[in-house]
C-alpha cells in the first residue's frame, strides 16, 4: 500500500459502510478513510484483487439517503498492531468506487470539502 498513487485527497472520519460479498449477506466495517475514488476498511478476512463488492454508506449532509454503489478490491493486507504484531483474520482493504450516479458523486464530494474546510476552521481555533 506504500506505492500508491492516490488520484483524489482522502479524509478520515467516522463513518460505517455496510458491504456484502453477494448482495444477499451482509456486514458492517468502519470506514478507514476515503475520496471520492475510494475508500478504506477493516475486514475479516483477505479478499482477493478485483473482487466486486457491494456498499451501502450513510453521508451524514443527507442522513437519510443512502449511497449505493459497487467498489472493486484494489488491496487486502493483514492489520497490524502499531508494535507491528498481527492482528488475527482482520484485514485493511483497499477499495475502488464503482457505479456511482453523478448526483453521489456530487454529494461525496460536498461532504469531502465540507469535512476540509471544518477541520480548516477546528485547528485555526485550536482544536485537532
Amino acid at each position: 500500500m506504500e506505492n500508491e498513487r492516490r488520484r483524489a485527497i482522502r479524509i478520515k472520519k467516522p463513518l460505517l459502510v455496510h458491504y456484502s460479498k453477494d448482495g444477499k449477506v451482509w456486514d458492517i466495517s468502519p470506514v478507514r478513510d476515503f475520496s471520492e475514488t475510494g475508500m478504506q476498511f477493516t475486514i475479516n478476512g483477505k479478499l482477493e484483487v478485483g473482487r466486486i463488492l457491494k456498499f451501502s454508506i450513510l453521508i451524514p449532509l443527507k442522513p437519510v439517503e443512502r449511497l449505493e454503489f459497487s467498489g472493486k478490491v484494489i488491496d487486502s493486507v493483514e492489520l497490524k498492531t502499531r508494535y507491528g504484531a498481527s492482528v488475527p483474520d482482520m484485514y485493511i482493504t483497499r477499495i475502488e468506487l464503482m457505479d456511482m450516479h453523478d448526483e453521489q458523486k456530487a454529494l461525496l464530494r460536498r461532504y469531502i470539502a465540507w469535512v476540509l474546510k471544518h477541520d480548516a476552521t477546528m485547528s485555526k481555533l485550536g482544536f485537532k
